[in-house]
């Protein structure tokens, strides 16, 4: 039988292809999807090069895939069906174990086309978050033209953001698809483009990284900072113009209510101001210093309190051109030092793209910070933020992420409460969190039903030795040995199978 996997345009996760659900057009490339092509086309297009791979796009039979019956039903969807009731769907632990997991992100895309680009990262604050803001501005983007003319780029930008244990503590997946006539196109020539946006963040020491990838010429620039989040901390953005913001939407590099604009290089000419926001509640003392050069500093001294906010601006016209520190002192300690440059001449400001996400966004917060809490091993942090979560919002998805911080917390009979009711899908993490937990009540005869579902997602040696021992528990023991004996029994398989056990057969 043929089962075909794909990512979509070379993005996200592998998926099971579904024959009738799915056609030939979902595994091209952007680049080979021309204009409005058709089904049919897609599938000769693909037959030129790759027959076989053709007919597994419309059959998982492989007598079924014939293209003059392409149209017609067949058994795909009942042989995939049939194919998630078994038991043995999952591969062996034993086989996954020798492989050792890898950490963050993996992309099965390579590539060596590094190219240059540059990065800004600034902390704000907001109803009492944390934000941690970015800007991205590779030195090109490379783009592919379609039949109607328009330049085309499919651009990916990650961020990870790893504590001291380098646990990844939050991650965030964002992409654009570039579709440029020729009047945008020239703009862009002109201008450099800079990919602005932002994500909660909760305190402590990190390392953020942020990737820039062209998925469609496979360029890519990376871009690493140390961070500390903590009340020391000043949340403060700097550009070179800040601005009046609307409120009805949250935005990157925004305090109150302004937003500072900004180039990620930090350049700037006689022209330009320095301008930022600040948020605290006495205004720190502000310094422009020269690097590698003796001499006193410039202080800052347009600064007002605007709003809950103080704006600062420092005209650069009477500043010679060099390389400068700006620094934010409070009590006389140092809390903010951001590198930049003034140029002798004039140079382009980018173009900016930027995310914003509606106000209703601050109310899934508590679950976003509470997972990164989770993620660093902080449980106790994590529950204060889920309780937080209004009460409309403890459904889905979020409920299993709840009840593992409540399991590990010990509090296993609230993790049971939230997995228990029909609305929540049983998968594999869910069935196991609610049979470990039945264990620590000493609700056996729950926890068996709960492992015996368990055991349909893989007749592992682990599920039949913990059927074996429940059983034996409840005074079941031919039951316990049947189960201990089918574990032996995938125990022995996987040894003979472990490449430890290959190797001692070549000694002679």
């Amino acid at each position: 039988m043929y089962l075909l996997f794909y990512r979509r345009d070379d993005a996200g996760e592998y998926k099971l292809f579904y024959p009738g659900l799915n056609s030939a057009l979902d595994i091209l490339s952007a680049g080979n999807r021309q204009g409005r092509m058709s089904r049919a086309r897609a599938y000769r297009l693909i037959h030129e090069s790759h027959p076989e791979l053709a007919k597994a796009t419309l059959a998982v039979i492989p007598e079924e895939a014939d293209a003059v019956f392409a149209t017609a039903p067949n058994s795909s969807g009942q042989t995939i069906g049939q194919i998630f009731t078994l038991p043995e769907r999952e591969v062996e632990r034993s086989y996954l174990k020798y492989f050792s997991s890898p950490l963050g992100t993996v992309d099965v895309s390579y590539s060596n086309k590094e190219v240059a680009g540059k990065a800004a990262l600034f902390l704000t604050e907001h109803q009492g978050v944390k934000f941690l803001n970015y800007s991205l501005m590779p030195e090109r983007i490379s783009t592919a033209r379609t039949k109607e003319g328009l330049e085309t780029a499919h651009l990916v930008f990650l961020l990870r953001v790893e504590d001291l244990a380098a646990r990844t503590i939050y991650q965030q997946e964002k992409e654009i698809r570039l579709r440029l006539d020729e009047a945008k196109q020239k703009a862009m020539l002109e201008k450099k483009l800079i990919f602005n946006d932002f994500a909660p963040l909760i305190e402590g020491e990190f390392t953020v990284s942020l990737t820039y990838t062209n998925k469609t010429s496979e360029e890519f620039f990376v871009v690493q900072q140390d961070l500390v989040v903590d009340a020391q901390t000043l949340p403060m953005a700097v550009g070179y113009q800040v601005k009046e913001r609307s409120l009805d939407a949250l935005s990157p590099f925004s305090l109150g209510q302004f937003k500072v604009l900004q180039d990620p290089r930090s350049i700037f000419s006689p022209r330009d101001s320095l301008e930022g926001l600040i948020l605290a509640e006495q205004p720190p003392e502000l310094l422009l210093a020269e690097k590698d050069k003796e001499g006193p500093p410039v202080h800052v001294l347009e600064l007002s309190r605007q709003g809950g906010v103080f704006v600062f601006r420092q005209p650069l016209a009477e500043i010679r051109p060099g390389n400068y520190d700006l620094l934010a002192k409070k009590d006389g300690v140092e809390v903010f030092r951001r590198p930049l440059s003034v140029l002798s001449f004039v140079v382009d400001k980018p173009l900016e793209f930027e995310r914003t996400e509606p106000l209703s966004y601050m109310a899934q917060l508590p679950f976003i910070l509470g997972q990164q809490y989770l993620a660093g091993g902080r449980v106790e942090k994590a529950l204060g933020s889920f309780e937080k979560l209004p009460a409309d919002l403890w459904k889905g998805a979020v409920l299993p992420v709840i009840a593992r911080a409540y399991y590990l917390h010990k509090e296993y009979a609230r993790a049971v409460e939230l997995l228990e009711p029909d609305s929540v899908e049983k998968s594999y993490e869910v069935l196991l969190l609610l049979g470990n937990s039945s264990l620590e009540l000493k609700k056996l005869d729950q926890a068996a039903l709960y492992f015996e579902e368990v055991r349909k997602f893989g007749d592992t040696a682990e599920a039949n030795n913990t059927l074996g021992a429940i059983y034996f528990s409840l005074g079941e023991r031919d039951k316990a040995k049947v189960y201990w004996e089918r574990a032996k029994k995938l125990e022995q398989k996987s040894d003979d199978k472990s490449p430890a056990a290959n190797q001692k057969r070549s000694i002679p």
